[in-house]
């Protein structure tokens, strides 16, 4: 390739990769510095020099490891005649850019002419950092598999043994399904709880992540991955950062549970966009998460099949309104659905697959159930933190306000409930939920619900310890 083969302004190629301009800066993310230091981008990008003139001598700044034939790009922490100061910021921005996870993205530019070429354009899949701090290096993924240059072949052997930087990424360690470390899935849930919140703009992104490094002892970076993937989810963008299938599975439940069936396809296409990266750029097949695309995908198939039934039945059922009164179409189109699925997938890993009150799994007998009811709140349908996991009996009776929870979680009886009933059901005075199983955070939700419950069969019924 001659530097006639670059055509593109620096500025212009990176507007053409979703980035703002730099101007005379060396890198840049799609929203401006501000921003992106709260977490608000979601894309880096930089670009990198086909040559580099030392002395007399043009050196490739591209390196071919002579084993793997992975692509690397050196970049030093000092070089003669480079401004320190851009050079400086570069390196903030690579920190900053692994710090939230973020999709990396490098431009290729001509030393003779300062242009660059849009037939070149690689991820960075990798980034390794000398253990002397002297340099970092960039892992290169092709996208149509010619590096467009020359390169110097070299023995990168020595690089497997550096550290990463982003504990999630890596081709060692494509999927967190492999590190030494797993995360739980109690650090997943308050994780997911953490990003949906970030998400909605109710918490900044710093914030999340000192509070999971704090609460959960999730490395901050780690904390940015994950915090990006659920962005990625909720919106449809091809998740770049890799997860553990059981990570994308509490992830994706809980936006579909709370968006409802609408959000599968965006699910769909961030999921399916990372196994065809992964495949790709790390030959990483993914078993797990095809599994849970396959799951998702048969999901769109059944709830397209349950919106031709309601709509067929919807003009003959005589309970189908509009006055707030759940129809027993809905219903039943509700609690075969994607969406009610996914609710109560978020309740049985909550309550660790046990009834929330006597904390045992009542032979798969137990139910998903809503404090504020189903045609109440549609906003609540699927949010986790309105939902109990009950056991036939106790649902039974909860559904129709027989029985509630005060604030402290101990079972209230409806003054009308009789007393042969409540003996028959096995309500006794000592039954109370266990808190202990949910954070805090999720028990304040919870708490706040029940009032709601109470509340809105109090009039009828009337509570008593």
């Amino acid at each position: 390739m001659t530097s006639h083969d670059f055509t593109t302004a620096p500025n212009d190629a990176y507007i053409a990769v979703g980035a703002h301009p730099p101007g005379r800066g060396w890198f840049a993310f799609d929203v401006l510095m501000p921003r992106a230091r709260k977490g608000e981008a979601r894309l880096f990008a930089m670009t990198l020099w086909n040559s580099h003139a030392e002395g007399r001598d043009e050196v490739r700044p591209i390196r071919r490891d002579i084993a793997s034939g992975d692509y690397w790009y050196r970049v030093p922490r000092t070089r003669d005649g480079a401004n320190p100061l851009k050079r400086k910021a570069l390196w903030n921005g690579i920190d900053l850019a692994l710090k939230f996870g973020l999709p990396k993205v490098a431009i290729l530019k001509d030393r003779v002419s300062g242009q660059c070429s849009l037939d070149y354009v690689f991820d960075i899949v990798d980034v390794r950092y000398e253990e002397d701090g002297s340099a970092f290096w960039l892992k290169l993924g092709t996208r149509g598999g010619d590096i467009g240059t020359d390169v110097e072949p070299m023995d990168l052997d020595h690089l497997g043994g550096l550290p990463e930087r982003d504990p999630l990424s890596g081709p060692a360690a494509p999927g967190a399904d492999s590190r030494k470390d797993p995360l739980s899935t109690d650090q997943l849930e308050a994780a997911c709880e953490l990003a949906r919140q970030v998400y909605e703009g109710a918490m900044p992104a710093p914030d999340a992540m000192a509070q999971l490094h704090e609460e959960q002892d999730i490395k901050e970076r780690t904390a940015g991955v994950l915090l990006n993937n659920y962005w990625c989810l909720a919106t449809g963008t091809e998740i770049r950062s890799p997860m553990s299938a059981e990570g994308l599975a509490i992830f994706a439940d809980n936006v579909i549970a709370i968006e409802g069936t609408s959000a599968l396809p965006r699910v769909i296409n961030a999921i399916g966009g990372f196994i065809s990266y992964a495949s790709g750029q790390w030959k990483y097949e993914a078993h797990g998460i095809r599994e849970l695309l396959d799951r998702l995908q048969a999901d769109v198939a059944l709830s397209a099949k349950l919106d031709v039934i309601e709509t067929a039945f919807a003009e003959e059922d005589a309970d189908y309104r509009h006055d707030g009164t759940s129809s027993t179409v809905r219903r039943e189109a509700w609690a075969r659905g994607p969406q009610h699925a996914a609710f109560r997938r978020q309740l049985v890993r909550r309550w660790q697959d046990a009834c929330s009150v006597h904390g045992v799994a009542c032979n798969g007998q137990l139910v998903a159930s809503h404090i504020v009811a189903w045609s109440l709140d549609e906003s609540l349908r699927g949010d986790p933190d309105n939902g109990l996991l009950l056991s036939v009996p106790l649902d039974s009776l909860f559904d129709r306000g027989l029985i509630s929870f005060d604030d402290d979680g101990v079972l209230v009886r409806s003054r009308v409930l009789e007393a042969r009933t409540a003996e028959h059901f096995g309500i006794v005075t000592s039954l109370r939920l266990d808190w202990d199983r949910i954070t805090r955070r999720a028990r304040d939700r919870v708490v706040t619900n029940l009032r709601r419950h109470r509340e809105r069969h109090s009039a009828t019924h009337g509570y008593a310890v």
